[in-house]
């Protein structure tokens, strides 16, 4: 009759059918003591299964070197379709400023020299003489312009500049720079003009010539048509009209640049978010798989057991039928001593598992640790219970002297 509980012995069955329907569960960490066990009774435990390798064949195209000297067509390299898309969105994104412009017989080389005096800013009131001499200074510079004579004009009206830096004086010094095809010079008046006064005509105008012959084509159109709201006139309404093309080829570019930049940002969010769902499902899948294969207390990190309780210290273990020398863990007293928390411990702990098993072979090596020797021969007893029921079952189980080691003649 069985000492066992019905409810341990169901759950003892189970266990021995999870083993032969995954053997492979005895070559995990956790069960190595049991494996052991398995095979001191002459157990068979089945060797894992191999996975196979891949190996794709050798074919001519791999060993032949490529050169200059092939006479035969060379086949594009495969390219893995993420790193394509990649490519092409690459070669998509490319800065319009980087692609060939169309040709451009105005564009000026661009000028280095803009030390031009800019006066004194913060001017107090000036007298009404100097003010004076100051117009006379700026109709001069105005005449010599006219006159095509630009060095002059830059002189008389940097003068003028020095007594009273006034925005008109500013930006018809910087129509003298542009006449000399000096554009950043020009733009840098400009810019004083409209510091000092935003509804300058002028300046936005000559600023925006100036862009134009620079190739700055967007800037030089908003500058000349701010000044075309201010003071409308022809010239600067030709050249709007000349450089219009230019302008809306560039706005096209970028409005196609800005539509494929957040196509790929689009991309890359569905990427991210099919690769959290992957993630997602792959545990659950994992999660699914733990409750399916249960967890098996006191079996650490050991997913599948079946819910077997205390196979730390292993009781009920002589219901497992069939097996050769479980009939010996019937016995009251080895049942007892695998409630030992001592016992218990060995089971679950490699090491000291290891340490206790070399101490019963060779009991000398472990003389100087008392609690490996004193472990040693509590379970020794249990091992020559189970090692003579075995031997008894199994002519192939391991000898184990009926007495066990003899501690107290090596040790003591």
């Amino acid at each position: 009759m069985s000492h066992l509980p019905a409810e341990v012995l169901a759950q003892a069955k189970a266990f021995v059918q999870l083993l032969k329907s995954k053997p492979e569960i005895l070559h995990t960490p956790e069960m190595a003591f049991f494996k052991s066990y398995l095979e001191s009774l002459g157990g068979k435990i089945p060797d894992l299964p191999k996975k196979e390798e891949k190996v794709e064949p050798k074919t001519e195209e791999k060993e032949h070197v490529h050169g200059p000297s092939c006479s035969h067509e060379h086949k594009k390299p495969k390219v893995e379709k993420e790193e394509e898309e990649a490519v092409i969105e690459e070669e998509e994104m490319e800065d319009p400023e980087a692609e060939k412009p169309d040709p451009d017989d105005e564009l000026w080389q661009a000028d280095k020299d803009t030390s031009q005096d800019m006066g004194t800013t913060g001017v107090a009131d000036v007298s009404d003489e100097v003010n004076s001499e100051a117009m006379e200074l700026f109709s001069t510079g105005r005449s010599l312009i006219q006159q095509k004579s630009f060095e002059e004009a830059i002189a008389k009206l940097t003068e003028a500049i020095k007594k009273i830096p006034k925005a008109i004086f500013f930006a018809l010094r910087g129509e003298a720079f542009l006449k000399l095809k000096r554009p950043n010079a020009a733009i840098k008046d400009c810019n004083r003009a409209l510091e000092m006064n935003p509804n300058q005509a002028k300046a936005y105008k000559v600023r925006g010539r100036a862009r134009r012959h620079l190739g700055d084509y967007e800037q030089a159109s908003l500058d000349l048509n701010a000044g075309q709201k201010i003071d409308y006139d022809d010239d600067a309404q030709e050249l709007l009209n000349s450089i219009k093309p230019r302008v809306e080829k560039l706005y096209t570019k970028k409005r196609e640049m800005e539509r494929k930049k957040a196509e790929k940002e689009l991309a890359e969010k569905k990427k991210r978010y099919a690769a959290q769902q992957r993630a997602e499902q792959e545990r659950r899948e994992r999660e699914e798989k733990e409750e399916e294969m249960g967890g098996m207390p006191g079996m650490d990190g050991m997913d599948g057991m079946g819910g077997m309780p205390g196979m730390g210290g292993m009781p009920g273990m002589g219901g497992m039928g069939g097996m050769p020398g479980m009939d010996a863990l019937k016995d009251p007293a080895v049942m007892a001593l695998l409630q030992d928390p001592e016992v218990m411990e060995l089971l679950q702990n490699t090491n000291l598992r290891n340490q206790v098993m070399q101490a019963i072979a060779n009991p000398a090596a472990y003389a100087h640790d008392t609690k490996i020797t004193n472990l040693a021969k509590k379970v020794a007893p249990l091992f020559a219970k189970i090692g003579a029921a075995a031997k008894g079952g199994n002519p192939g189980a391991t000898n184990v002297p009926k007495g066990g080691p003899t501690f107290d003649d090596e040790v003591d």
